[in-house]
Order: structure tokens, then C-alpha cells, then sequence
């Protein structure tokens, strides 16, 4: 009876919370020394967005001494996400994101690699039921349209990495009305254009804790890592930092090595992406912001951009 009246009473506060709340993601990025890749909060500078939006996935390219955060620019009232771009330095943004990549359906997750002399970015295009690639035609703000890698898939967060000759593709979901935040499905092929082959272990991995891809693989110590989302007990919780043991066209094995939890910024109860470049490292939190509901929206939305920018 009392487990039943307290898990009743936990319900009802947390409908409280978030009837005076909204959620609401934004991205951080800081400097990498020395080729460090260890989390260190302390030298994040933030990139907020205003009231009537969010931004998420954040992935860092740096070309010519300039350094580019791209992200995925979600407004609440188009219910839509577009890619956006920031340029920024060690001292800060310059200016606010502007959109570089738009459709009909909803697109994030803005995974970005180089190949032969060429730009490409592989969005989230889950509604699509395609995973779509697109190139730079004029980095970095036209791109167009460069093919499907994957069709008839309902993939999320589709990430590319190059080891031992060939490419490899880790993509959450796949499956329409699939897990996607539980189920790993692995792909490789000779060039990230394709064509791609499944992994015969497919889901690779099946579990809501480290399954769903969670940024950029990067190599530590010798030792590939695989950022995955922590979603057991909410959608993009943490981020679990993975160590790939083996990696073939018939087997593959991971271990966790480490969560990075939603405790490095005041107020945030989730962080989902991360991923770094030669110099930056980046990744999301989600916080939840006052909504008073006895003042109009954009009213309250312009009054908190005043203080936050004061």
C-alpha cells in the first residue's frame, strides 16, 4: 500500500514539474588539450538557445583555423527539427546558428566526415525511411542532396567510422516500429558511399542502457570508444562511453567503460551527444526551464533571453 501511495505522490510531483517547466536542450563545447579526451566541465562555454527552441547533437568541424558547431535547431512551433550552424572560438559563439540543411520531415543528429576531398554530413532522417547523405557544394552553409546509404530502414543517429580498411555504420532502430533506443544494428562496406552490407550479428548489441549511438567513435589509448545513450530510464539520460574489444565482419563485442551523467551543468537531467574534433570537444544537456502559464509564451520567452544575456 505505501510503495503504491508513494509512487502515486512521485507521479503527481513530477506532473507538477513539468506543467511549470519545459524541456529544453542546449550544447556546450570546450577546448581539448594535449590530445585529451577526458570530460572537464569546468572549461565548457555554452551555446543557449532562446525560449521558442532547442539545439542538440552538436558536431565540431574545424577548417582553415575557423571552427564550425553544427547542431540540430528544433523550434516548438514548427514541431520540426532543421541542421543549423554556429561559427565559434575560444572566446564564444559568433553570432546566433543559422540553417544550413532543411526537409519536409524532421532531421538532427548532424554526423559530418570528409572523404576524397569532400564534405559529407548523414542526418538523422528517420521519418524519411532512408539514411540520406548529403555533400558540401559550399562549406558550410549550401549542401545537396548525395544519395541513401540504407532504404526502406527507420534508422536514428547513423554514424560512420573508418578501421582497418573498411567503413563501418552503427545505426539505432532500423527496424519500423523497432527499438530505437535499444537495439544496435551494425553495416560495413569499402566506401562510406557504399554499398553497404549488414552485420550477420544483427541488433549487435540490445540494450536501452548503451544501444542508441550517442556521437563521434574516437580512438583512446589504443582503443576504439563508442559513445552510446543511456536511455533505461529516460530518453538520452547519459552518455556511456563503450570500448569496441572486436570489430569484424562476423563478430563484434563491446564493454562499458564509463557514464558521463547529468550532473556537470546546475539543472540538467539528461545529456545524449557527444563528439569531438583535432582540437574541441562538445556535447548536449537537457534542463528544464520555467513556463508560467499566467503570462503569454513569447512574452516570458523574451523576458528570460534578456536575463540570460544580462
Amino acid at each position: 500500500m505505501s510503495d503504491v501511495s508513494h509512487t502515486t505522490n512521485s507521479q503527481f510531483a513530477e506532473r507538477i514539474q513539468r506543467y511549470w517547466n519545459e524541456e529544453q536542450w542546449f550544447v556546450a563545447v570546450r577546448l581539448r588539450k594535449d590530445n585529451e579526451y577526458e570530460f572537464d566541465p569546468s572549461r565548457m562555454i555554452l551555446l543557449r538557445p532562446p525560449g521558442d527552441r532547442f539545439f542538440a547533437d552538436p558536431f565540431v568541424v574545424e577548417r582553415e583555423n575557423r571552427n564550425y558547431l553544427f547542431v540540430e535547431e528544433f523550434v516548438f512551433s514548427a514541431y520540426k527539427g532543421v541542421i543549423s550552424v554556429v561559427e565559434f572560438d575560444e572566446q564564444g559563439f559568433r553570432g546566433s546558428p543559422v540553417v544550413v540543411l532543411e526537409a519536409e520531415h524532421h532531421l538532427s543528429y548532424p554526423f559530418i566526415f570528409e572523404w576524397e576531398g569532400q564534405t559529407y554530413m548523414l542526418p538523422e532522417a528517420r521519418d524519411s525511411g532512408n539514411v540520406s547523405l548529403f555533400r558540401a557544394v559550399e562549406f558550410p552553409n549550401r549542401w545537396e542532396f548525395a544519395g541513401n546509404l540504407l532504404e526502406n530502414v527507420w534508422a536514428v543517429d547513423s554514424t560512420i567510422f573508418e578501421h582497418e580498411g573498411k567503413f563501418w555504420m552503427f545505426a539505432g532502430g532500423v527496424i519500423r516500429n523497432g527499438r530505437i533506443n535499444g537495439e544496435l544494428f551494425l553495416y560495413y562496406a569499402d566506401s562510406p558511399l557504399g554499398p553497404w552490407h549488414p552485420h550477420p550479428k544483427n541488433p549487435v548489441v540490445a540494450d536501452t542502457s548503451r544501444a542508441r549511438p550517442a556521437g563521434t567513435i574516437f580512438s583512446q589509448g589504443g582503443s576504439l570508444i563508442r559513445p552510446g545513450q543511456d536511455c533505461s530510464l529516460r530518453y538520452g539520460r547519459a552518455v556511456v562511453l563503450n570500448r569496441i574489444e572486436e570489430i569484424t565482419t562476423e563478430t563484434y563485442k563491446e564493454t562499458s567503460i564509463r557514464v558521463i551523467n547529468p550532473d556537470w551543468f546546475p539543472g540538467i537531467i539528461g545529456t545524449h551527444t557527444i563528439s569531438h574534433s583535432e582540437h574541441f570537444q562538445t556535447l548536449d544537456a537537457l534542463m528544464l526551464t520555467p513556463q508560467p502559464r499566467l503570462i503569454p509564451k513569447k512574452l516570458w520567452w523574451s523576458l528570460r533571453d534578456h536575463l540570460w544575456k544580462t
